[in-house]
């Protein structure tokens, strides 16, 4: 039973991807974002101020956020105090309705996520603009056009909202950053990115390259 269990969390945060990331093209890499790896998932974290210009509905519930992060995932699972068999097979095995999980961080998040493997990457203005707007999308919103809020979440100032999306097998919380993340300018894998760990990697990868990229000399840059 520990032997199955052990396959449906590893299912759950899913298999990871090899794809290499290849050197980003476009604008200037100006803006930092964060990407936290919390062991069966990730989070974006973005300047509170940025986040609260772009997604003004987020106002009321982080108004005095320094970061904001964002996390997606399974209803049921992602909001469990406890995970059972029942809610790791459920969010396996069936198509299951999805939250997004907001929490204000007061502090930067390499001192806040202490435990927890935090990435910075610098993304352009253009693309930081559009992986916002995919995190705006993805909130389900009530008949009047506000965000659904449905309860306190993980952290000391957290919540979570109804989202939209499915999460299954083969389209984890993982998945969802991915495609923020290549919203952001993070080029897309040729395989699905399903865990914590297929994540990081591309991040770093990504890293590597913009490095690469701009701090490349002239000369260089002719051969």
């Amino acid at each position: 039973m520990k032997l199955f269990l052990s396959l449906l969390c590893f299912l759950l945060a899913a298999c990871k991807t090899d794809a290499v990331i290849r050197d980003p093209t476009g604008s200037p890499a100006a803006i930092s974002i964060y990407v936290a790896n919390h062991g069966w998932h990730t989070g974006i974290i973005a300047e509170g101020e940025a986040v609260l210009t772009a997604i003004p509905a987020l106002k009321q519930s982080f108004h005095s956020a320094r970061f904001i992060e964002f996390g997606w995932g399974d209803q049921d699972f992602y909001q469990a105090s406890d995970i059972s068999y029942g809610l790791a097979i459920k969010a396996l095995l069936f198509p299951t309705d999805a939250v997004l999980h907001v929490a204000g961080i007061p502090k930067h998040p390499n001192v806040y996520f202490r435990s927890s493997e935090v990435e910075e990457i610098r993304i352009s203005q253009a693309g930081f603009n559009k992986m916002l707007a995919f995190i705006r999308q993805s909130f389900r919103r009530d008949s009047q056009g506000n965000f659904i809020r449905l309860g306190r979440g993980l952290y000391a100032d957290s919540f979570f909202f109804r989202a939209h999306g499915t999460y299954y097998a083969f389209y984890t919380c993982n998945s969802w950053i991915m495609e923020a993340l290549s919203e952001a300018g993070l080029p897309e894998s040729d395989l699905p990115t399903l865990t914590a760990e297929g994540v990081m990697d591309q991040v770093k990868r990504y890293r590597h390259s913009v490095r690469q990229v701009f701090t490349e000399s002239p000369a260089d840059k002719k051969r």
